[in-house]
């Protein structure tokens, strides 16, 4: 059977993704590019293809990305890594709930132990140089500038994703300022993920694993976890989240068996949940207890992971002591994810926008929130708000649906049906939310809970920071 017509244009689009070098700074520094099957179904259905014509074009897709992520592997590992003083940590997910988190915990231990620590985030929260930082210390302009100009110069970087630019970005500010070790957080998936061109990294590490970006990754848990996976090397440690169902935890075992890497998995049976409020959660672990200022179950499951990564580095020649490792989870906290931004009346921004995310934070609330519960809510059209939603109205007792936070928000109408009849829901602006529910909580000895999306949470620290005439707040 002939080609289709777009098959010539397509390869041509991949071909032209090639890897050159930076001009100046590192030797041969070069631009780390990703192209996902999304954005092939998306040039292949502006051309009306048929099935099977689209099913040929994603095979030769599959293919070609391949073989660019096998270059891009070996040149990124051979003039980045390779011999230099940096030793690069890979961890999985975007549909792994945690990840950030587990960042945040070993890069705090890490840095109190007195290492240089590099860390990769996304998406930011306050600001997009929140999400490339050393010792907690976020990216300065002029460095982010004259990076991006670095990467910019290079001839592929056009076709590149934020994502890519940033991680090509943050690699060359890591290099330039000697990191010791550097914490990376993949983007979407882990496979064919920019960051997986690390060759060598210390240990892998995936955590929680649920349903997100199911339009990239696939519609089940077992395809999702495939994607996850694709972050273990040969031959390397993996952790894995203690929370994940049998089926995802059969699969990352058989993946490591395959390519003969140790697979650890922290036991709840060595694990006694203390104390749990709103404020902090006490935890012991093979005879050491731990204190938490990020509430909920789900961070206990986080730092149990963290705890297993700062073990394993420290078989690597980074050795942190329980003692560092107690007192640097103790001091982390991360905007937007269960943070408590005032007490009087109590107000808590989560920014978890898929079902696990959505099902931790009403776990969290049923256990140790404070009633009635008043919620603000808002979401994008992206995640599965219908979900979330259905699963929100169970815990609220009055809710408040909003859109004005971005323009991809689903309207606030269309999502204020998606709440049942089990609480009272409203609509209005973020502004007018805000005033109602501290109000109505103040009143009544309850609390307010913003949630439903990173936007919606970063959106609202961005203007409780910088308040005037003109924000929502």
């Amino acid at each position: 059977m002939p080609r289709p017509m777009k098959y010539r244009s397509i390869c041509c689009f991949l071909q032209t993704l090639e890897f050159a070098p930076v001009a100046g700074g590192v030797e041969k520094a070069p631009i780390v590019l990703t192209v996902d099957e999304y954005e092939i179904v998306r040039l292949i259905d502006k051309e009306g293809l048929s099935q099977m014509q689209c099913a040929q074009c994603m095979q030769v897709a599959r293919t070609t990305i391949q073989k660019i992520y096998d270059s891009a592997r070996k040149k990124l590992a051979d003039t980045l890594v390779d011999g230099c003083p940096l030793k690069i940590e890979g961890g999985a997910y975007q549909l792994c709930n945690g990840k950030g988190s587990v960042v945040a915990f070993c890069a705090a231990a890490a840095v109190a132990a007195g290492f240089r620590v590099g860390t990769l985030t996304s998406p930011f929260v306050r600001r997009y140089q929140d999400r490339i930082q050393i010792n907690g210390q976020e990216i300065p302009n002029d460095a982010l500038c004259r990076y991006c100009e670095q990467v910019k110069s290079c001839k592929v970087s056009k076709a590149c994703s934020q994502f890519e630019i940033t991680f090509a970005i943050a690699l060359l500010w890591f290099v330039a300022e000697k990191c010791d070790l550097v914490f990376l957080e993949t983007g979407i998936g882990g496979l064919l993920d920019a960051t997986n061109v690390v060759k060598h990294p210390l240990v892998c590490v995936i955590t929680s694993v649920s349903y997100d970006h199911m339009a990239i990754l696939g519609d089940s848990l077992t395809q999702i976890a495939t994607q996850k996976a694709g972050i273990i090397k040969p031959g390397c440690s993996v952790i894995l989240s203690p929370d994940n169902p049998m089926d995802v935890t059969c699969l990352v075992q058989e993946t490591a068996q395959q390519k003969h890497a140790s697979l650890i998995i922290p036991q709840m049976l060595d694990c006694r949940i203390l104390t749990e409020t709103l404020e902090e959660t006490t935890f012991s672990y093979h005879c050491f207890q731990y204190t938490l200022h990020m509430p909920g179950r789900h961070q206990v499951y986080n730092a149990l992971t963290a705890i297993e990564v700062i073990r394993l580095l420290g078989m690597h020649g980074f050795l942190i002591s329980a003692a560092v490792t107690k007192q640097a989870l103790e001091s982390v906290q991360i905007p937007a994810r269960t943070q408590v931004v005032q007490y009087e009346p109590m107000v808590l921004l989560d920014g978890g926008h898929n079902q696990a995310g959505v099902m931790a934070l009403t776990d969290l609330l049923r256990t140790c929130g404070k009633s009635p519960i008043y919620g603000i809510c808002g979401m994008i059209h992206t995640k599965d708000y219908v979900t979330a939603c259905g699963i929100l109205g169970q815990t609220f007792d009055e809710v408040i649906c909003v859109d004005d936070f971005l323009a991809d928000a689903v309207p606030a109408k269309t999502l204020a049906a998606y709440f049942g009849v089990t609480c009272i829901v409203r609509t209005g602006t973020l502004h007018k939310a805000y005033i109602v529910a501290q109000e109505q909580a103040k009143k009544s000895d309850g609390m307010v809970v913003v949630c439903g999306s990173l936007f919606l949470a970063s959106k609202f620290l961005q203007e409780k920071d910088h308040p005037n005439k003109n924000t929502l707040l």
